[in-house]
This record gives structure tokens, C-alpha cells and sequence, in this order.
């Protein structure tokens, strides 16, 4: 599993921002993006693939980094996730995308907004990508 790094906390006028690596991953240097950005209460988490056999199997390893990058930038973890967005490279697959995002998010109790659609992914074997947005909520 990739390791999620705190990188860095600028201070951006009122708000700070943090950002969060991607680990030993190579997609950050490449892309000179971050795994997750804090502004503020909102987390924002890139688009994340996992390896797995199935679709199932990629969802939950996608997730567990998701998971993973919210709580390196000070969130709780999946019971934060606001939205999640899913890129299926297969849509007849979605039975089983949706039902693994629901085994995902009925476990923490969570219920967020999600959209789903097809699309072409970066690599053969990418069977679905995954977006999240968190909102940290005050204790």
C-alpha cells in the first residue's frame, strides 16, 4: 500500500493549505501533484488506483489509500468523505463497482454523494479510478 507524507503547510492569505504525497508511488514527482490538499475544512483527494484482480478488490485497496491520505491531512478517515467520484473502464462492471462502494461505506456508517461514469483510464489494467472530497467536522 502507498504511504501517504505530510509534505508541506503553506500559509495562502486566510487559510492554509496542506498538501499530502504520494509516497513511494512516482505519480506526484510526474505529475508534480499531491496525493490529498487541505484548504481549510476540505479535503481533497486525487484520483487513486490500486491493484487488485477485480473490480471489488481495486475499490477496496483504492479506498484504504483514500482513507489513508485523509487521515495524514488531519481528517478522520472515510467518515469525512462528503462526494466520492468513480471512473469505471468498464461500466458493465458497475454492479460490482457500486456494490463494493457501498460494502466500503456502509462499514463506517457514512453515506456520501457519489457519481459514477465510464471512461478510458491510464493503464490496461485500471479497472476504476477514485476521487474524494472530505470536510473535516469540528469535534
Amino acid at each position: 500500500m502507498q504511504r501517504a507524507l505530510r509534505m508541506a503547510c503553506v500559509k495562502r492569505g486566510f487559510a492554509s493549505k496542506t498538501l499530502v504525497g504520494f509516497g513511494a508511488a512516482p505519480w506526484g514527482d510526474l505529475t508534480h501533484s499531491s496525493r490529498a490538499v487541505r484548504v481549510a475544512d476540505t479535503i481533497y483527494v486525487s484520483g487513486t488506483v490500486s491493484q487488485g484482480d477485480t473490480v471489488a478488490e481495486q475499490v477496496k485497496g483504492c479506498f484504504a489509500i483514500i482513507d489513508e491520505a485523509i487521515r495524514n491531512a488531519g481528517g478522520r478517515g472515510l467518515e469525512d468523505v462528503v462526494l466520492t467520484r468513480m471512473i469505471a473502464a468498464d461500466v458493465g462492471e458497475l454492479d460490482e463497482l457500486t456494490s463494493a462502494h457501498k460494502a466500503v461505506f456502509e462499514a463506517t456508517g457514512n453515506r456520501p454523494a457519489q457519481t459514477t461514469y465510464g471512461g478510458t483510464l491510464v493503464r490496461e489494467w485500471i479497472k476504476v479510478e477514485i476521487e474524494a472530497t472530505a470536510v473535516v467536522q469540528a469535534e
